[in-house]
């Protein structure tokens, strides 16, 4: 069975990880971690790095910078995943959240847009004659409710509670830090998937401080409750 790492191991790896130590020296220092699980952490917290050239950064040149300061302050280039995207295209693997980071550092706010409220951003509003109605058991099909916000994670294909576990581990963790958010002050919504109420997830929530009754209270069978199977 795959036991998630502590908080206290994560940050540990987090740390050795921006000092740039060697994937040697850290299994030293945090025992009981293999060379794979670092590799996954190198990924997630510094995606900035170029993978497969043996520890090489990727380096975004001055003359870059400021091609890319010029075609945000005149409008060509709007957006955070806008700049990341040109990025890529010219040859620099770097990361989303190394992206926030750069632009940052050179001066821009990047910020989430929310949209008002109005008749012009009704995209995703339920049309009343769409409505369809479905028997508690059956199969749903349809209309599908999400959250829509980032960072967001696609998994591809089937997983287990500890590819779960895993999942919550990097993503939902890093996510939280990103966004300032502590464990105990969220509501965590989840339905209650097999893999979502294993043992190893209960373990793990209540290992890294999320409340109990935050995280697995949500009767299958409310609509007030458990809106994401409802609506």
């Amino acid at each position: 069975m795959v036991h998630p790492l502590s908080r206290s191991k994560q940050e540990s790896i987090r740390s050795l990880l921006k000092k740039g130590l060697a994937f040697s020296e850290i299994m030293k220092r945090v025992p009981g971690v293999s060379r794979s699980t670092l590799s996954k952490y190198k990924d997630l917290y510094t995606p900035e790095r170029t993978r497969g050239h043996a520890g090489r950064k990727t380096t975004i040149s001055s003359t870059t910078k400021n091609y890319l300061k010029r075609e945000l302050v005149n409008g060509s280039l709007k957006t955070a995943k806008g700049v990341w995207s040109y990025l890529n295209s010219i040859g620099h693997k770097i990361g989303y959240f190394g992206t926030v980071k750069m632009l940052h550092s050179m001066g821009f706010n990047v910020q989430i847009k929310k949209k008002s409220l109005s008749s012009k951003n009704d995209t995703w509003k339920l049309d009343q004659n769409g409505l369809k109605l479905t028997k508690i058991g059956q199969k749903m099909t349809g209309d599908v409710w999400c959250s829509l916000m980032r960072p967001r994670l696609m998994f591809r294909g089937s997983y287990d509670s500890s590819d779960y576990v895993h999942i919550l581990s990097t993503t939902l963790m890093d996510s939280l830090k990103y966004y300032g958010y502590e464990q105990e002050a969220i509501y965590f919504q989840q339905d209650n998937d097999p893999k979502h109420t294993s043992k190893l997830a209960r373990a793990w929530f209540k290992e890294n401080g999320f409340k109990e009754e935050h995280t697995f209270s949500w009767p299958a069978q409310s609509p007030d409750l458990n809106p994401i199977e409802h609506l």
